[in-house]
């Protein structure tokens, strides 16, 4: 996710504020995760493996980055899923497994989730999400703000 300086103007008009979210919200520093590659995933599912004991076969790193597309919440949130729901098995992780991780985890709908739900209401969003519905990614500044925050929100 974003600085809360991404969310301010839908609580308040940007010409009432003085240039940040909150006068007592004093940031240090940001950092904003970028999403990993399909071999990041690979190396954060052998950390998983180190830990549990549980095996992701290469099948199932590819769905998982080809779902999420490295988006950090989402790929973390698949494997912790998988480990939790078939604990100590002694298979190796497969497909079915991670497809049924992501079903698990869109049907509970997690924060991030209703996050992202709420994210698809904003122009800014509306404006790269509409034209990949449509056909269209062309259209699609690749270099705007707009792209980066949908891309940061793991929706592109």
């Amino acid at each position: 996710m974003r600085n809360i300086r991404d969310y301010r103007d839908e609580y308040r008009n940007p010409e009432q504020t003085l240039g940040s979210a909150s006068p007592f919200n004093i940031t240090a520093a940001t950092m904003t995760l970028k999403n990993f590659t399909q071999s990041e995933v690979e190396e954060l599912y052998s950390q998983y493996t180190k830990e549990t004991g549980q095996n992701f076969d290469q099948a199932a790193v590819c769905l998982s980055w080809e779902q999420t597309q490295g988006q950090p919440w989402l790929v973390n949130a698949i494997a912790r899923e998988i480990v939790m729901t078939e604990g100590d098995s002694g298979e190796s992780i497969g497909n079915i497994s991670v497809s049924t991780a992501i079903q698990i985890l869109v049907r509970r709908r997690d924060t991030h989730f209703d996050s992202l739900m709420a994210r698809l209401h904003e122009e800014r969003v509306r404006r790269v999400i509409e034209p990949i519905i449509i056909g269209k990614e062309a259209a699609i500044d690749l270099f705007s703000d707009d792209y980066s925050y949908v891309k940061d929100l793991g929706l592109s």
